[in-house]
């Protein structure tokens, strides 16, 4: 995972632990320029996190796409070394879920 993409996992992570309640918690993204609060997010890092199947759409409308860390992200985040099996999860088409931190077959 790249530097960027494991920043933008530590943010949302962070937000989400946060109790300050104006701490964003999500990307938002209107076309191609995409941001947690005031800090920008690359669209590079934003692929790599989509691909990696690290969040999850919660968009409510075409116009803006706002993105929320999953428990993948958030176990990958905490265990990076489970991006290779997370990738030949994806790549063999099966379905999967995390345990204790470890991709799981179902």
């Amino acid at each position: 995972m790249s530097p960027k993409a494991a920043a933008v996992l530590a943010n949302l992570v962070a937000a989400g632990e946060s109790a300050d309640p104006d701490y964003e918690d999500e990307i938002v993204c209107e076309r191609r320029s995409c941001w947690i609060g005031t800090q920008r997010v690359s669209p590079a890092a934003l692929d790599e996190l989509l691909r990696l199947v690290a969040l999850r759409d919660v968009s409510e409308g075409a116009a803006v796409q706002r993105y929320r860390i999953n428990d993948v992200g958030k176990a990958l985040h905490r265990n990076p070394a489970i991006e290779a099996d997370i990738l030949r999860a994806i790549s063999t088409g099966g379905s999967f879920t995390i345990q204790n931190d470890q991709v799981v077959p179902i």
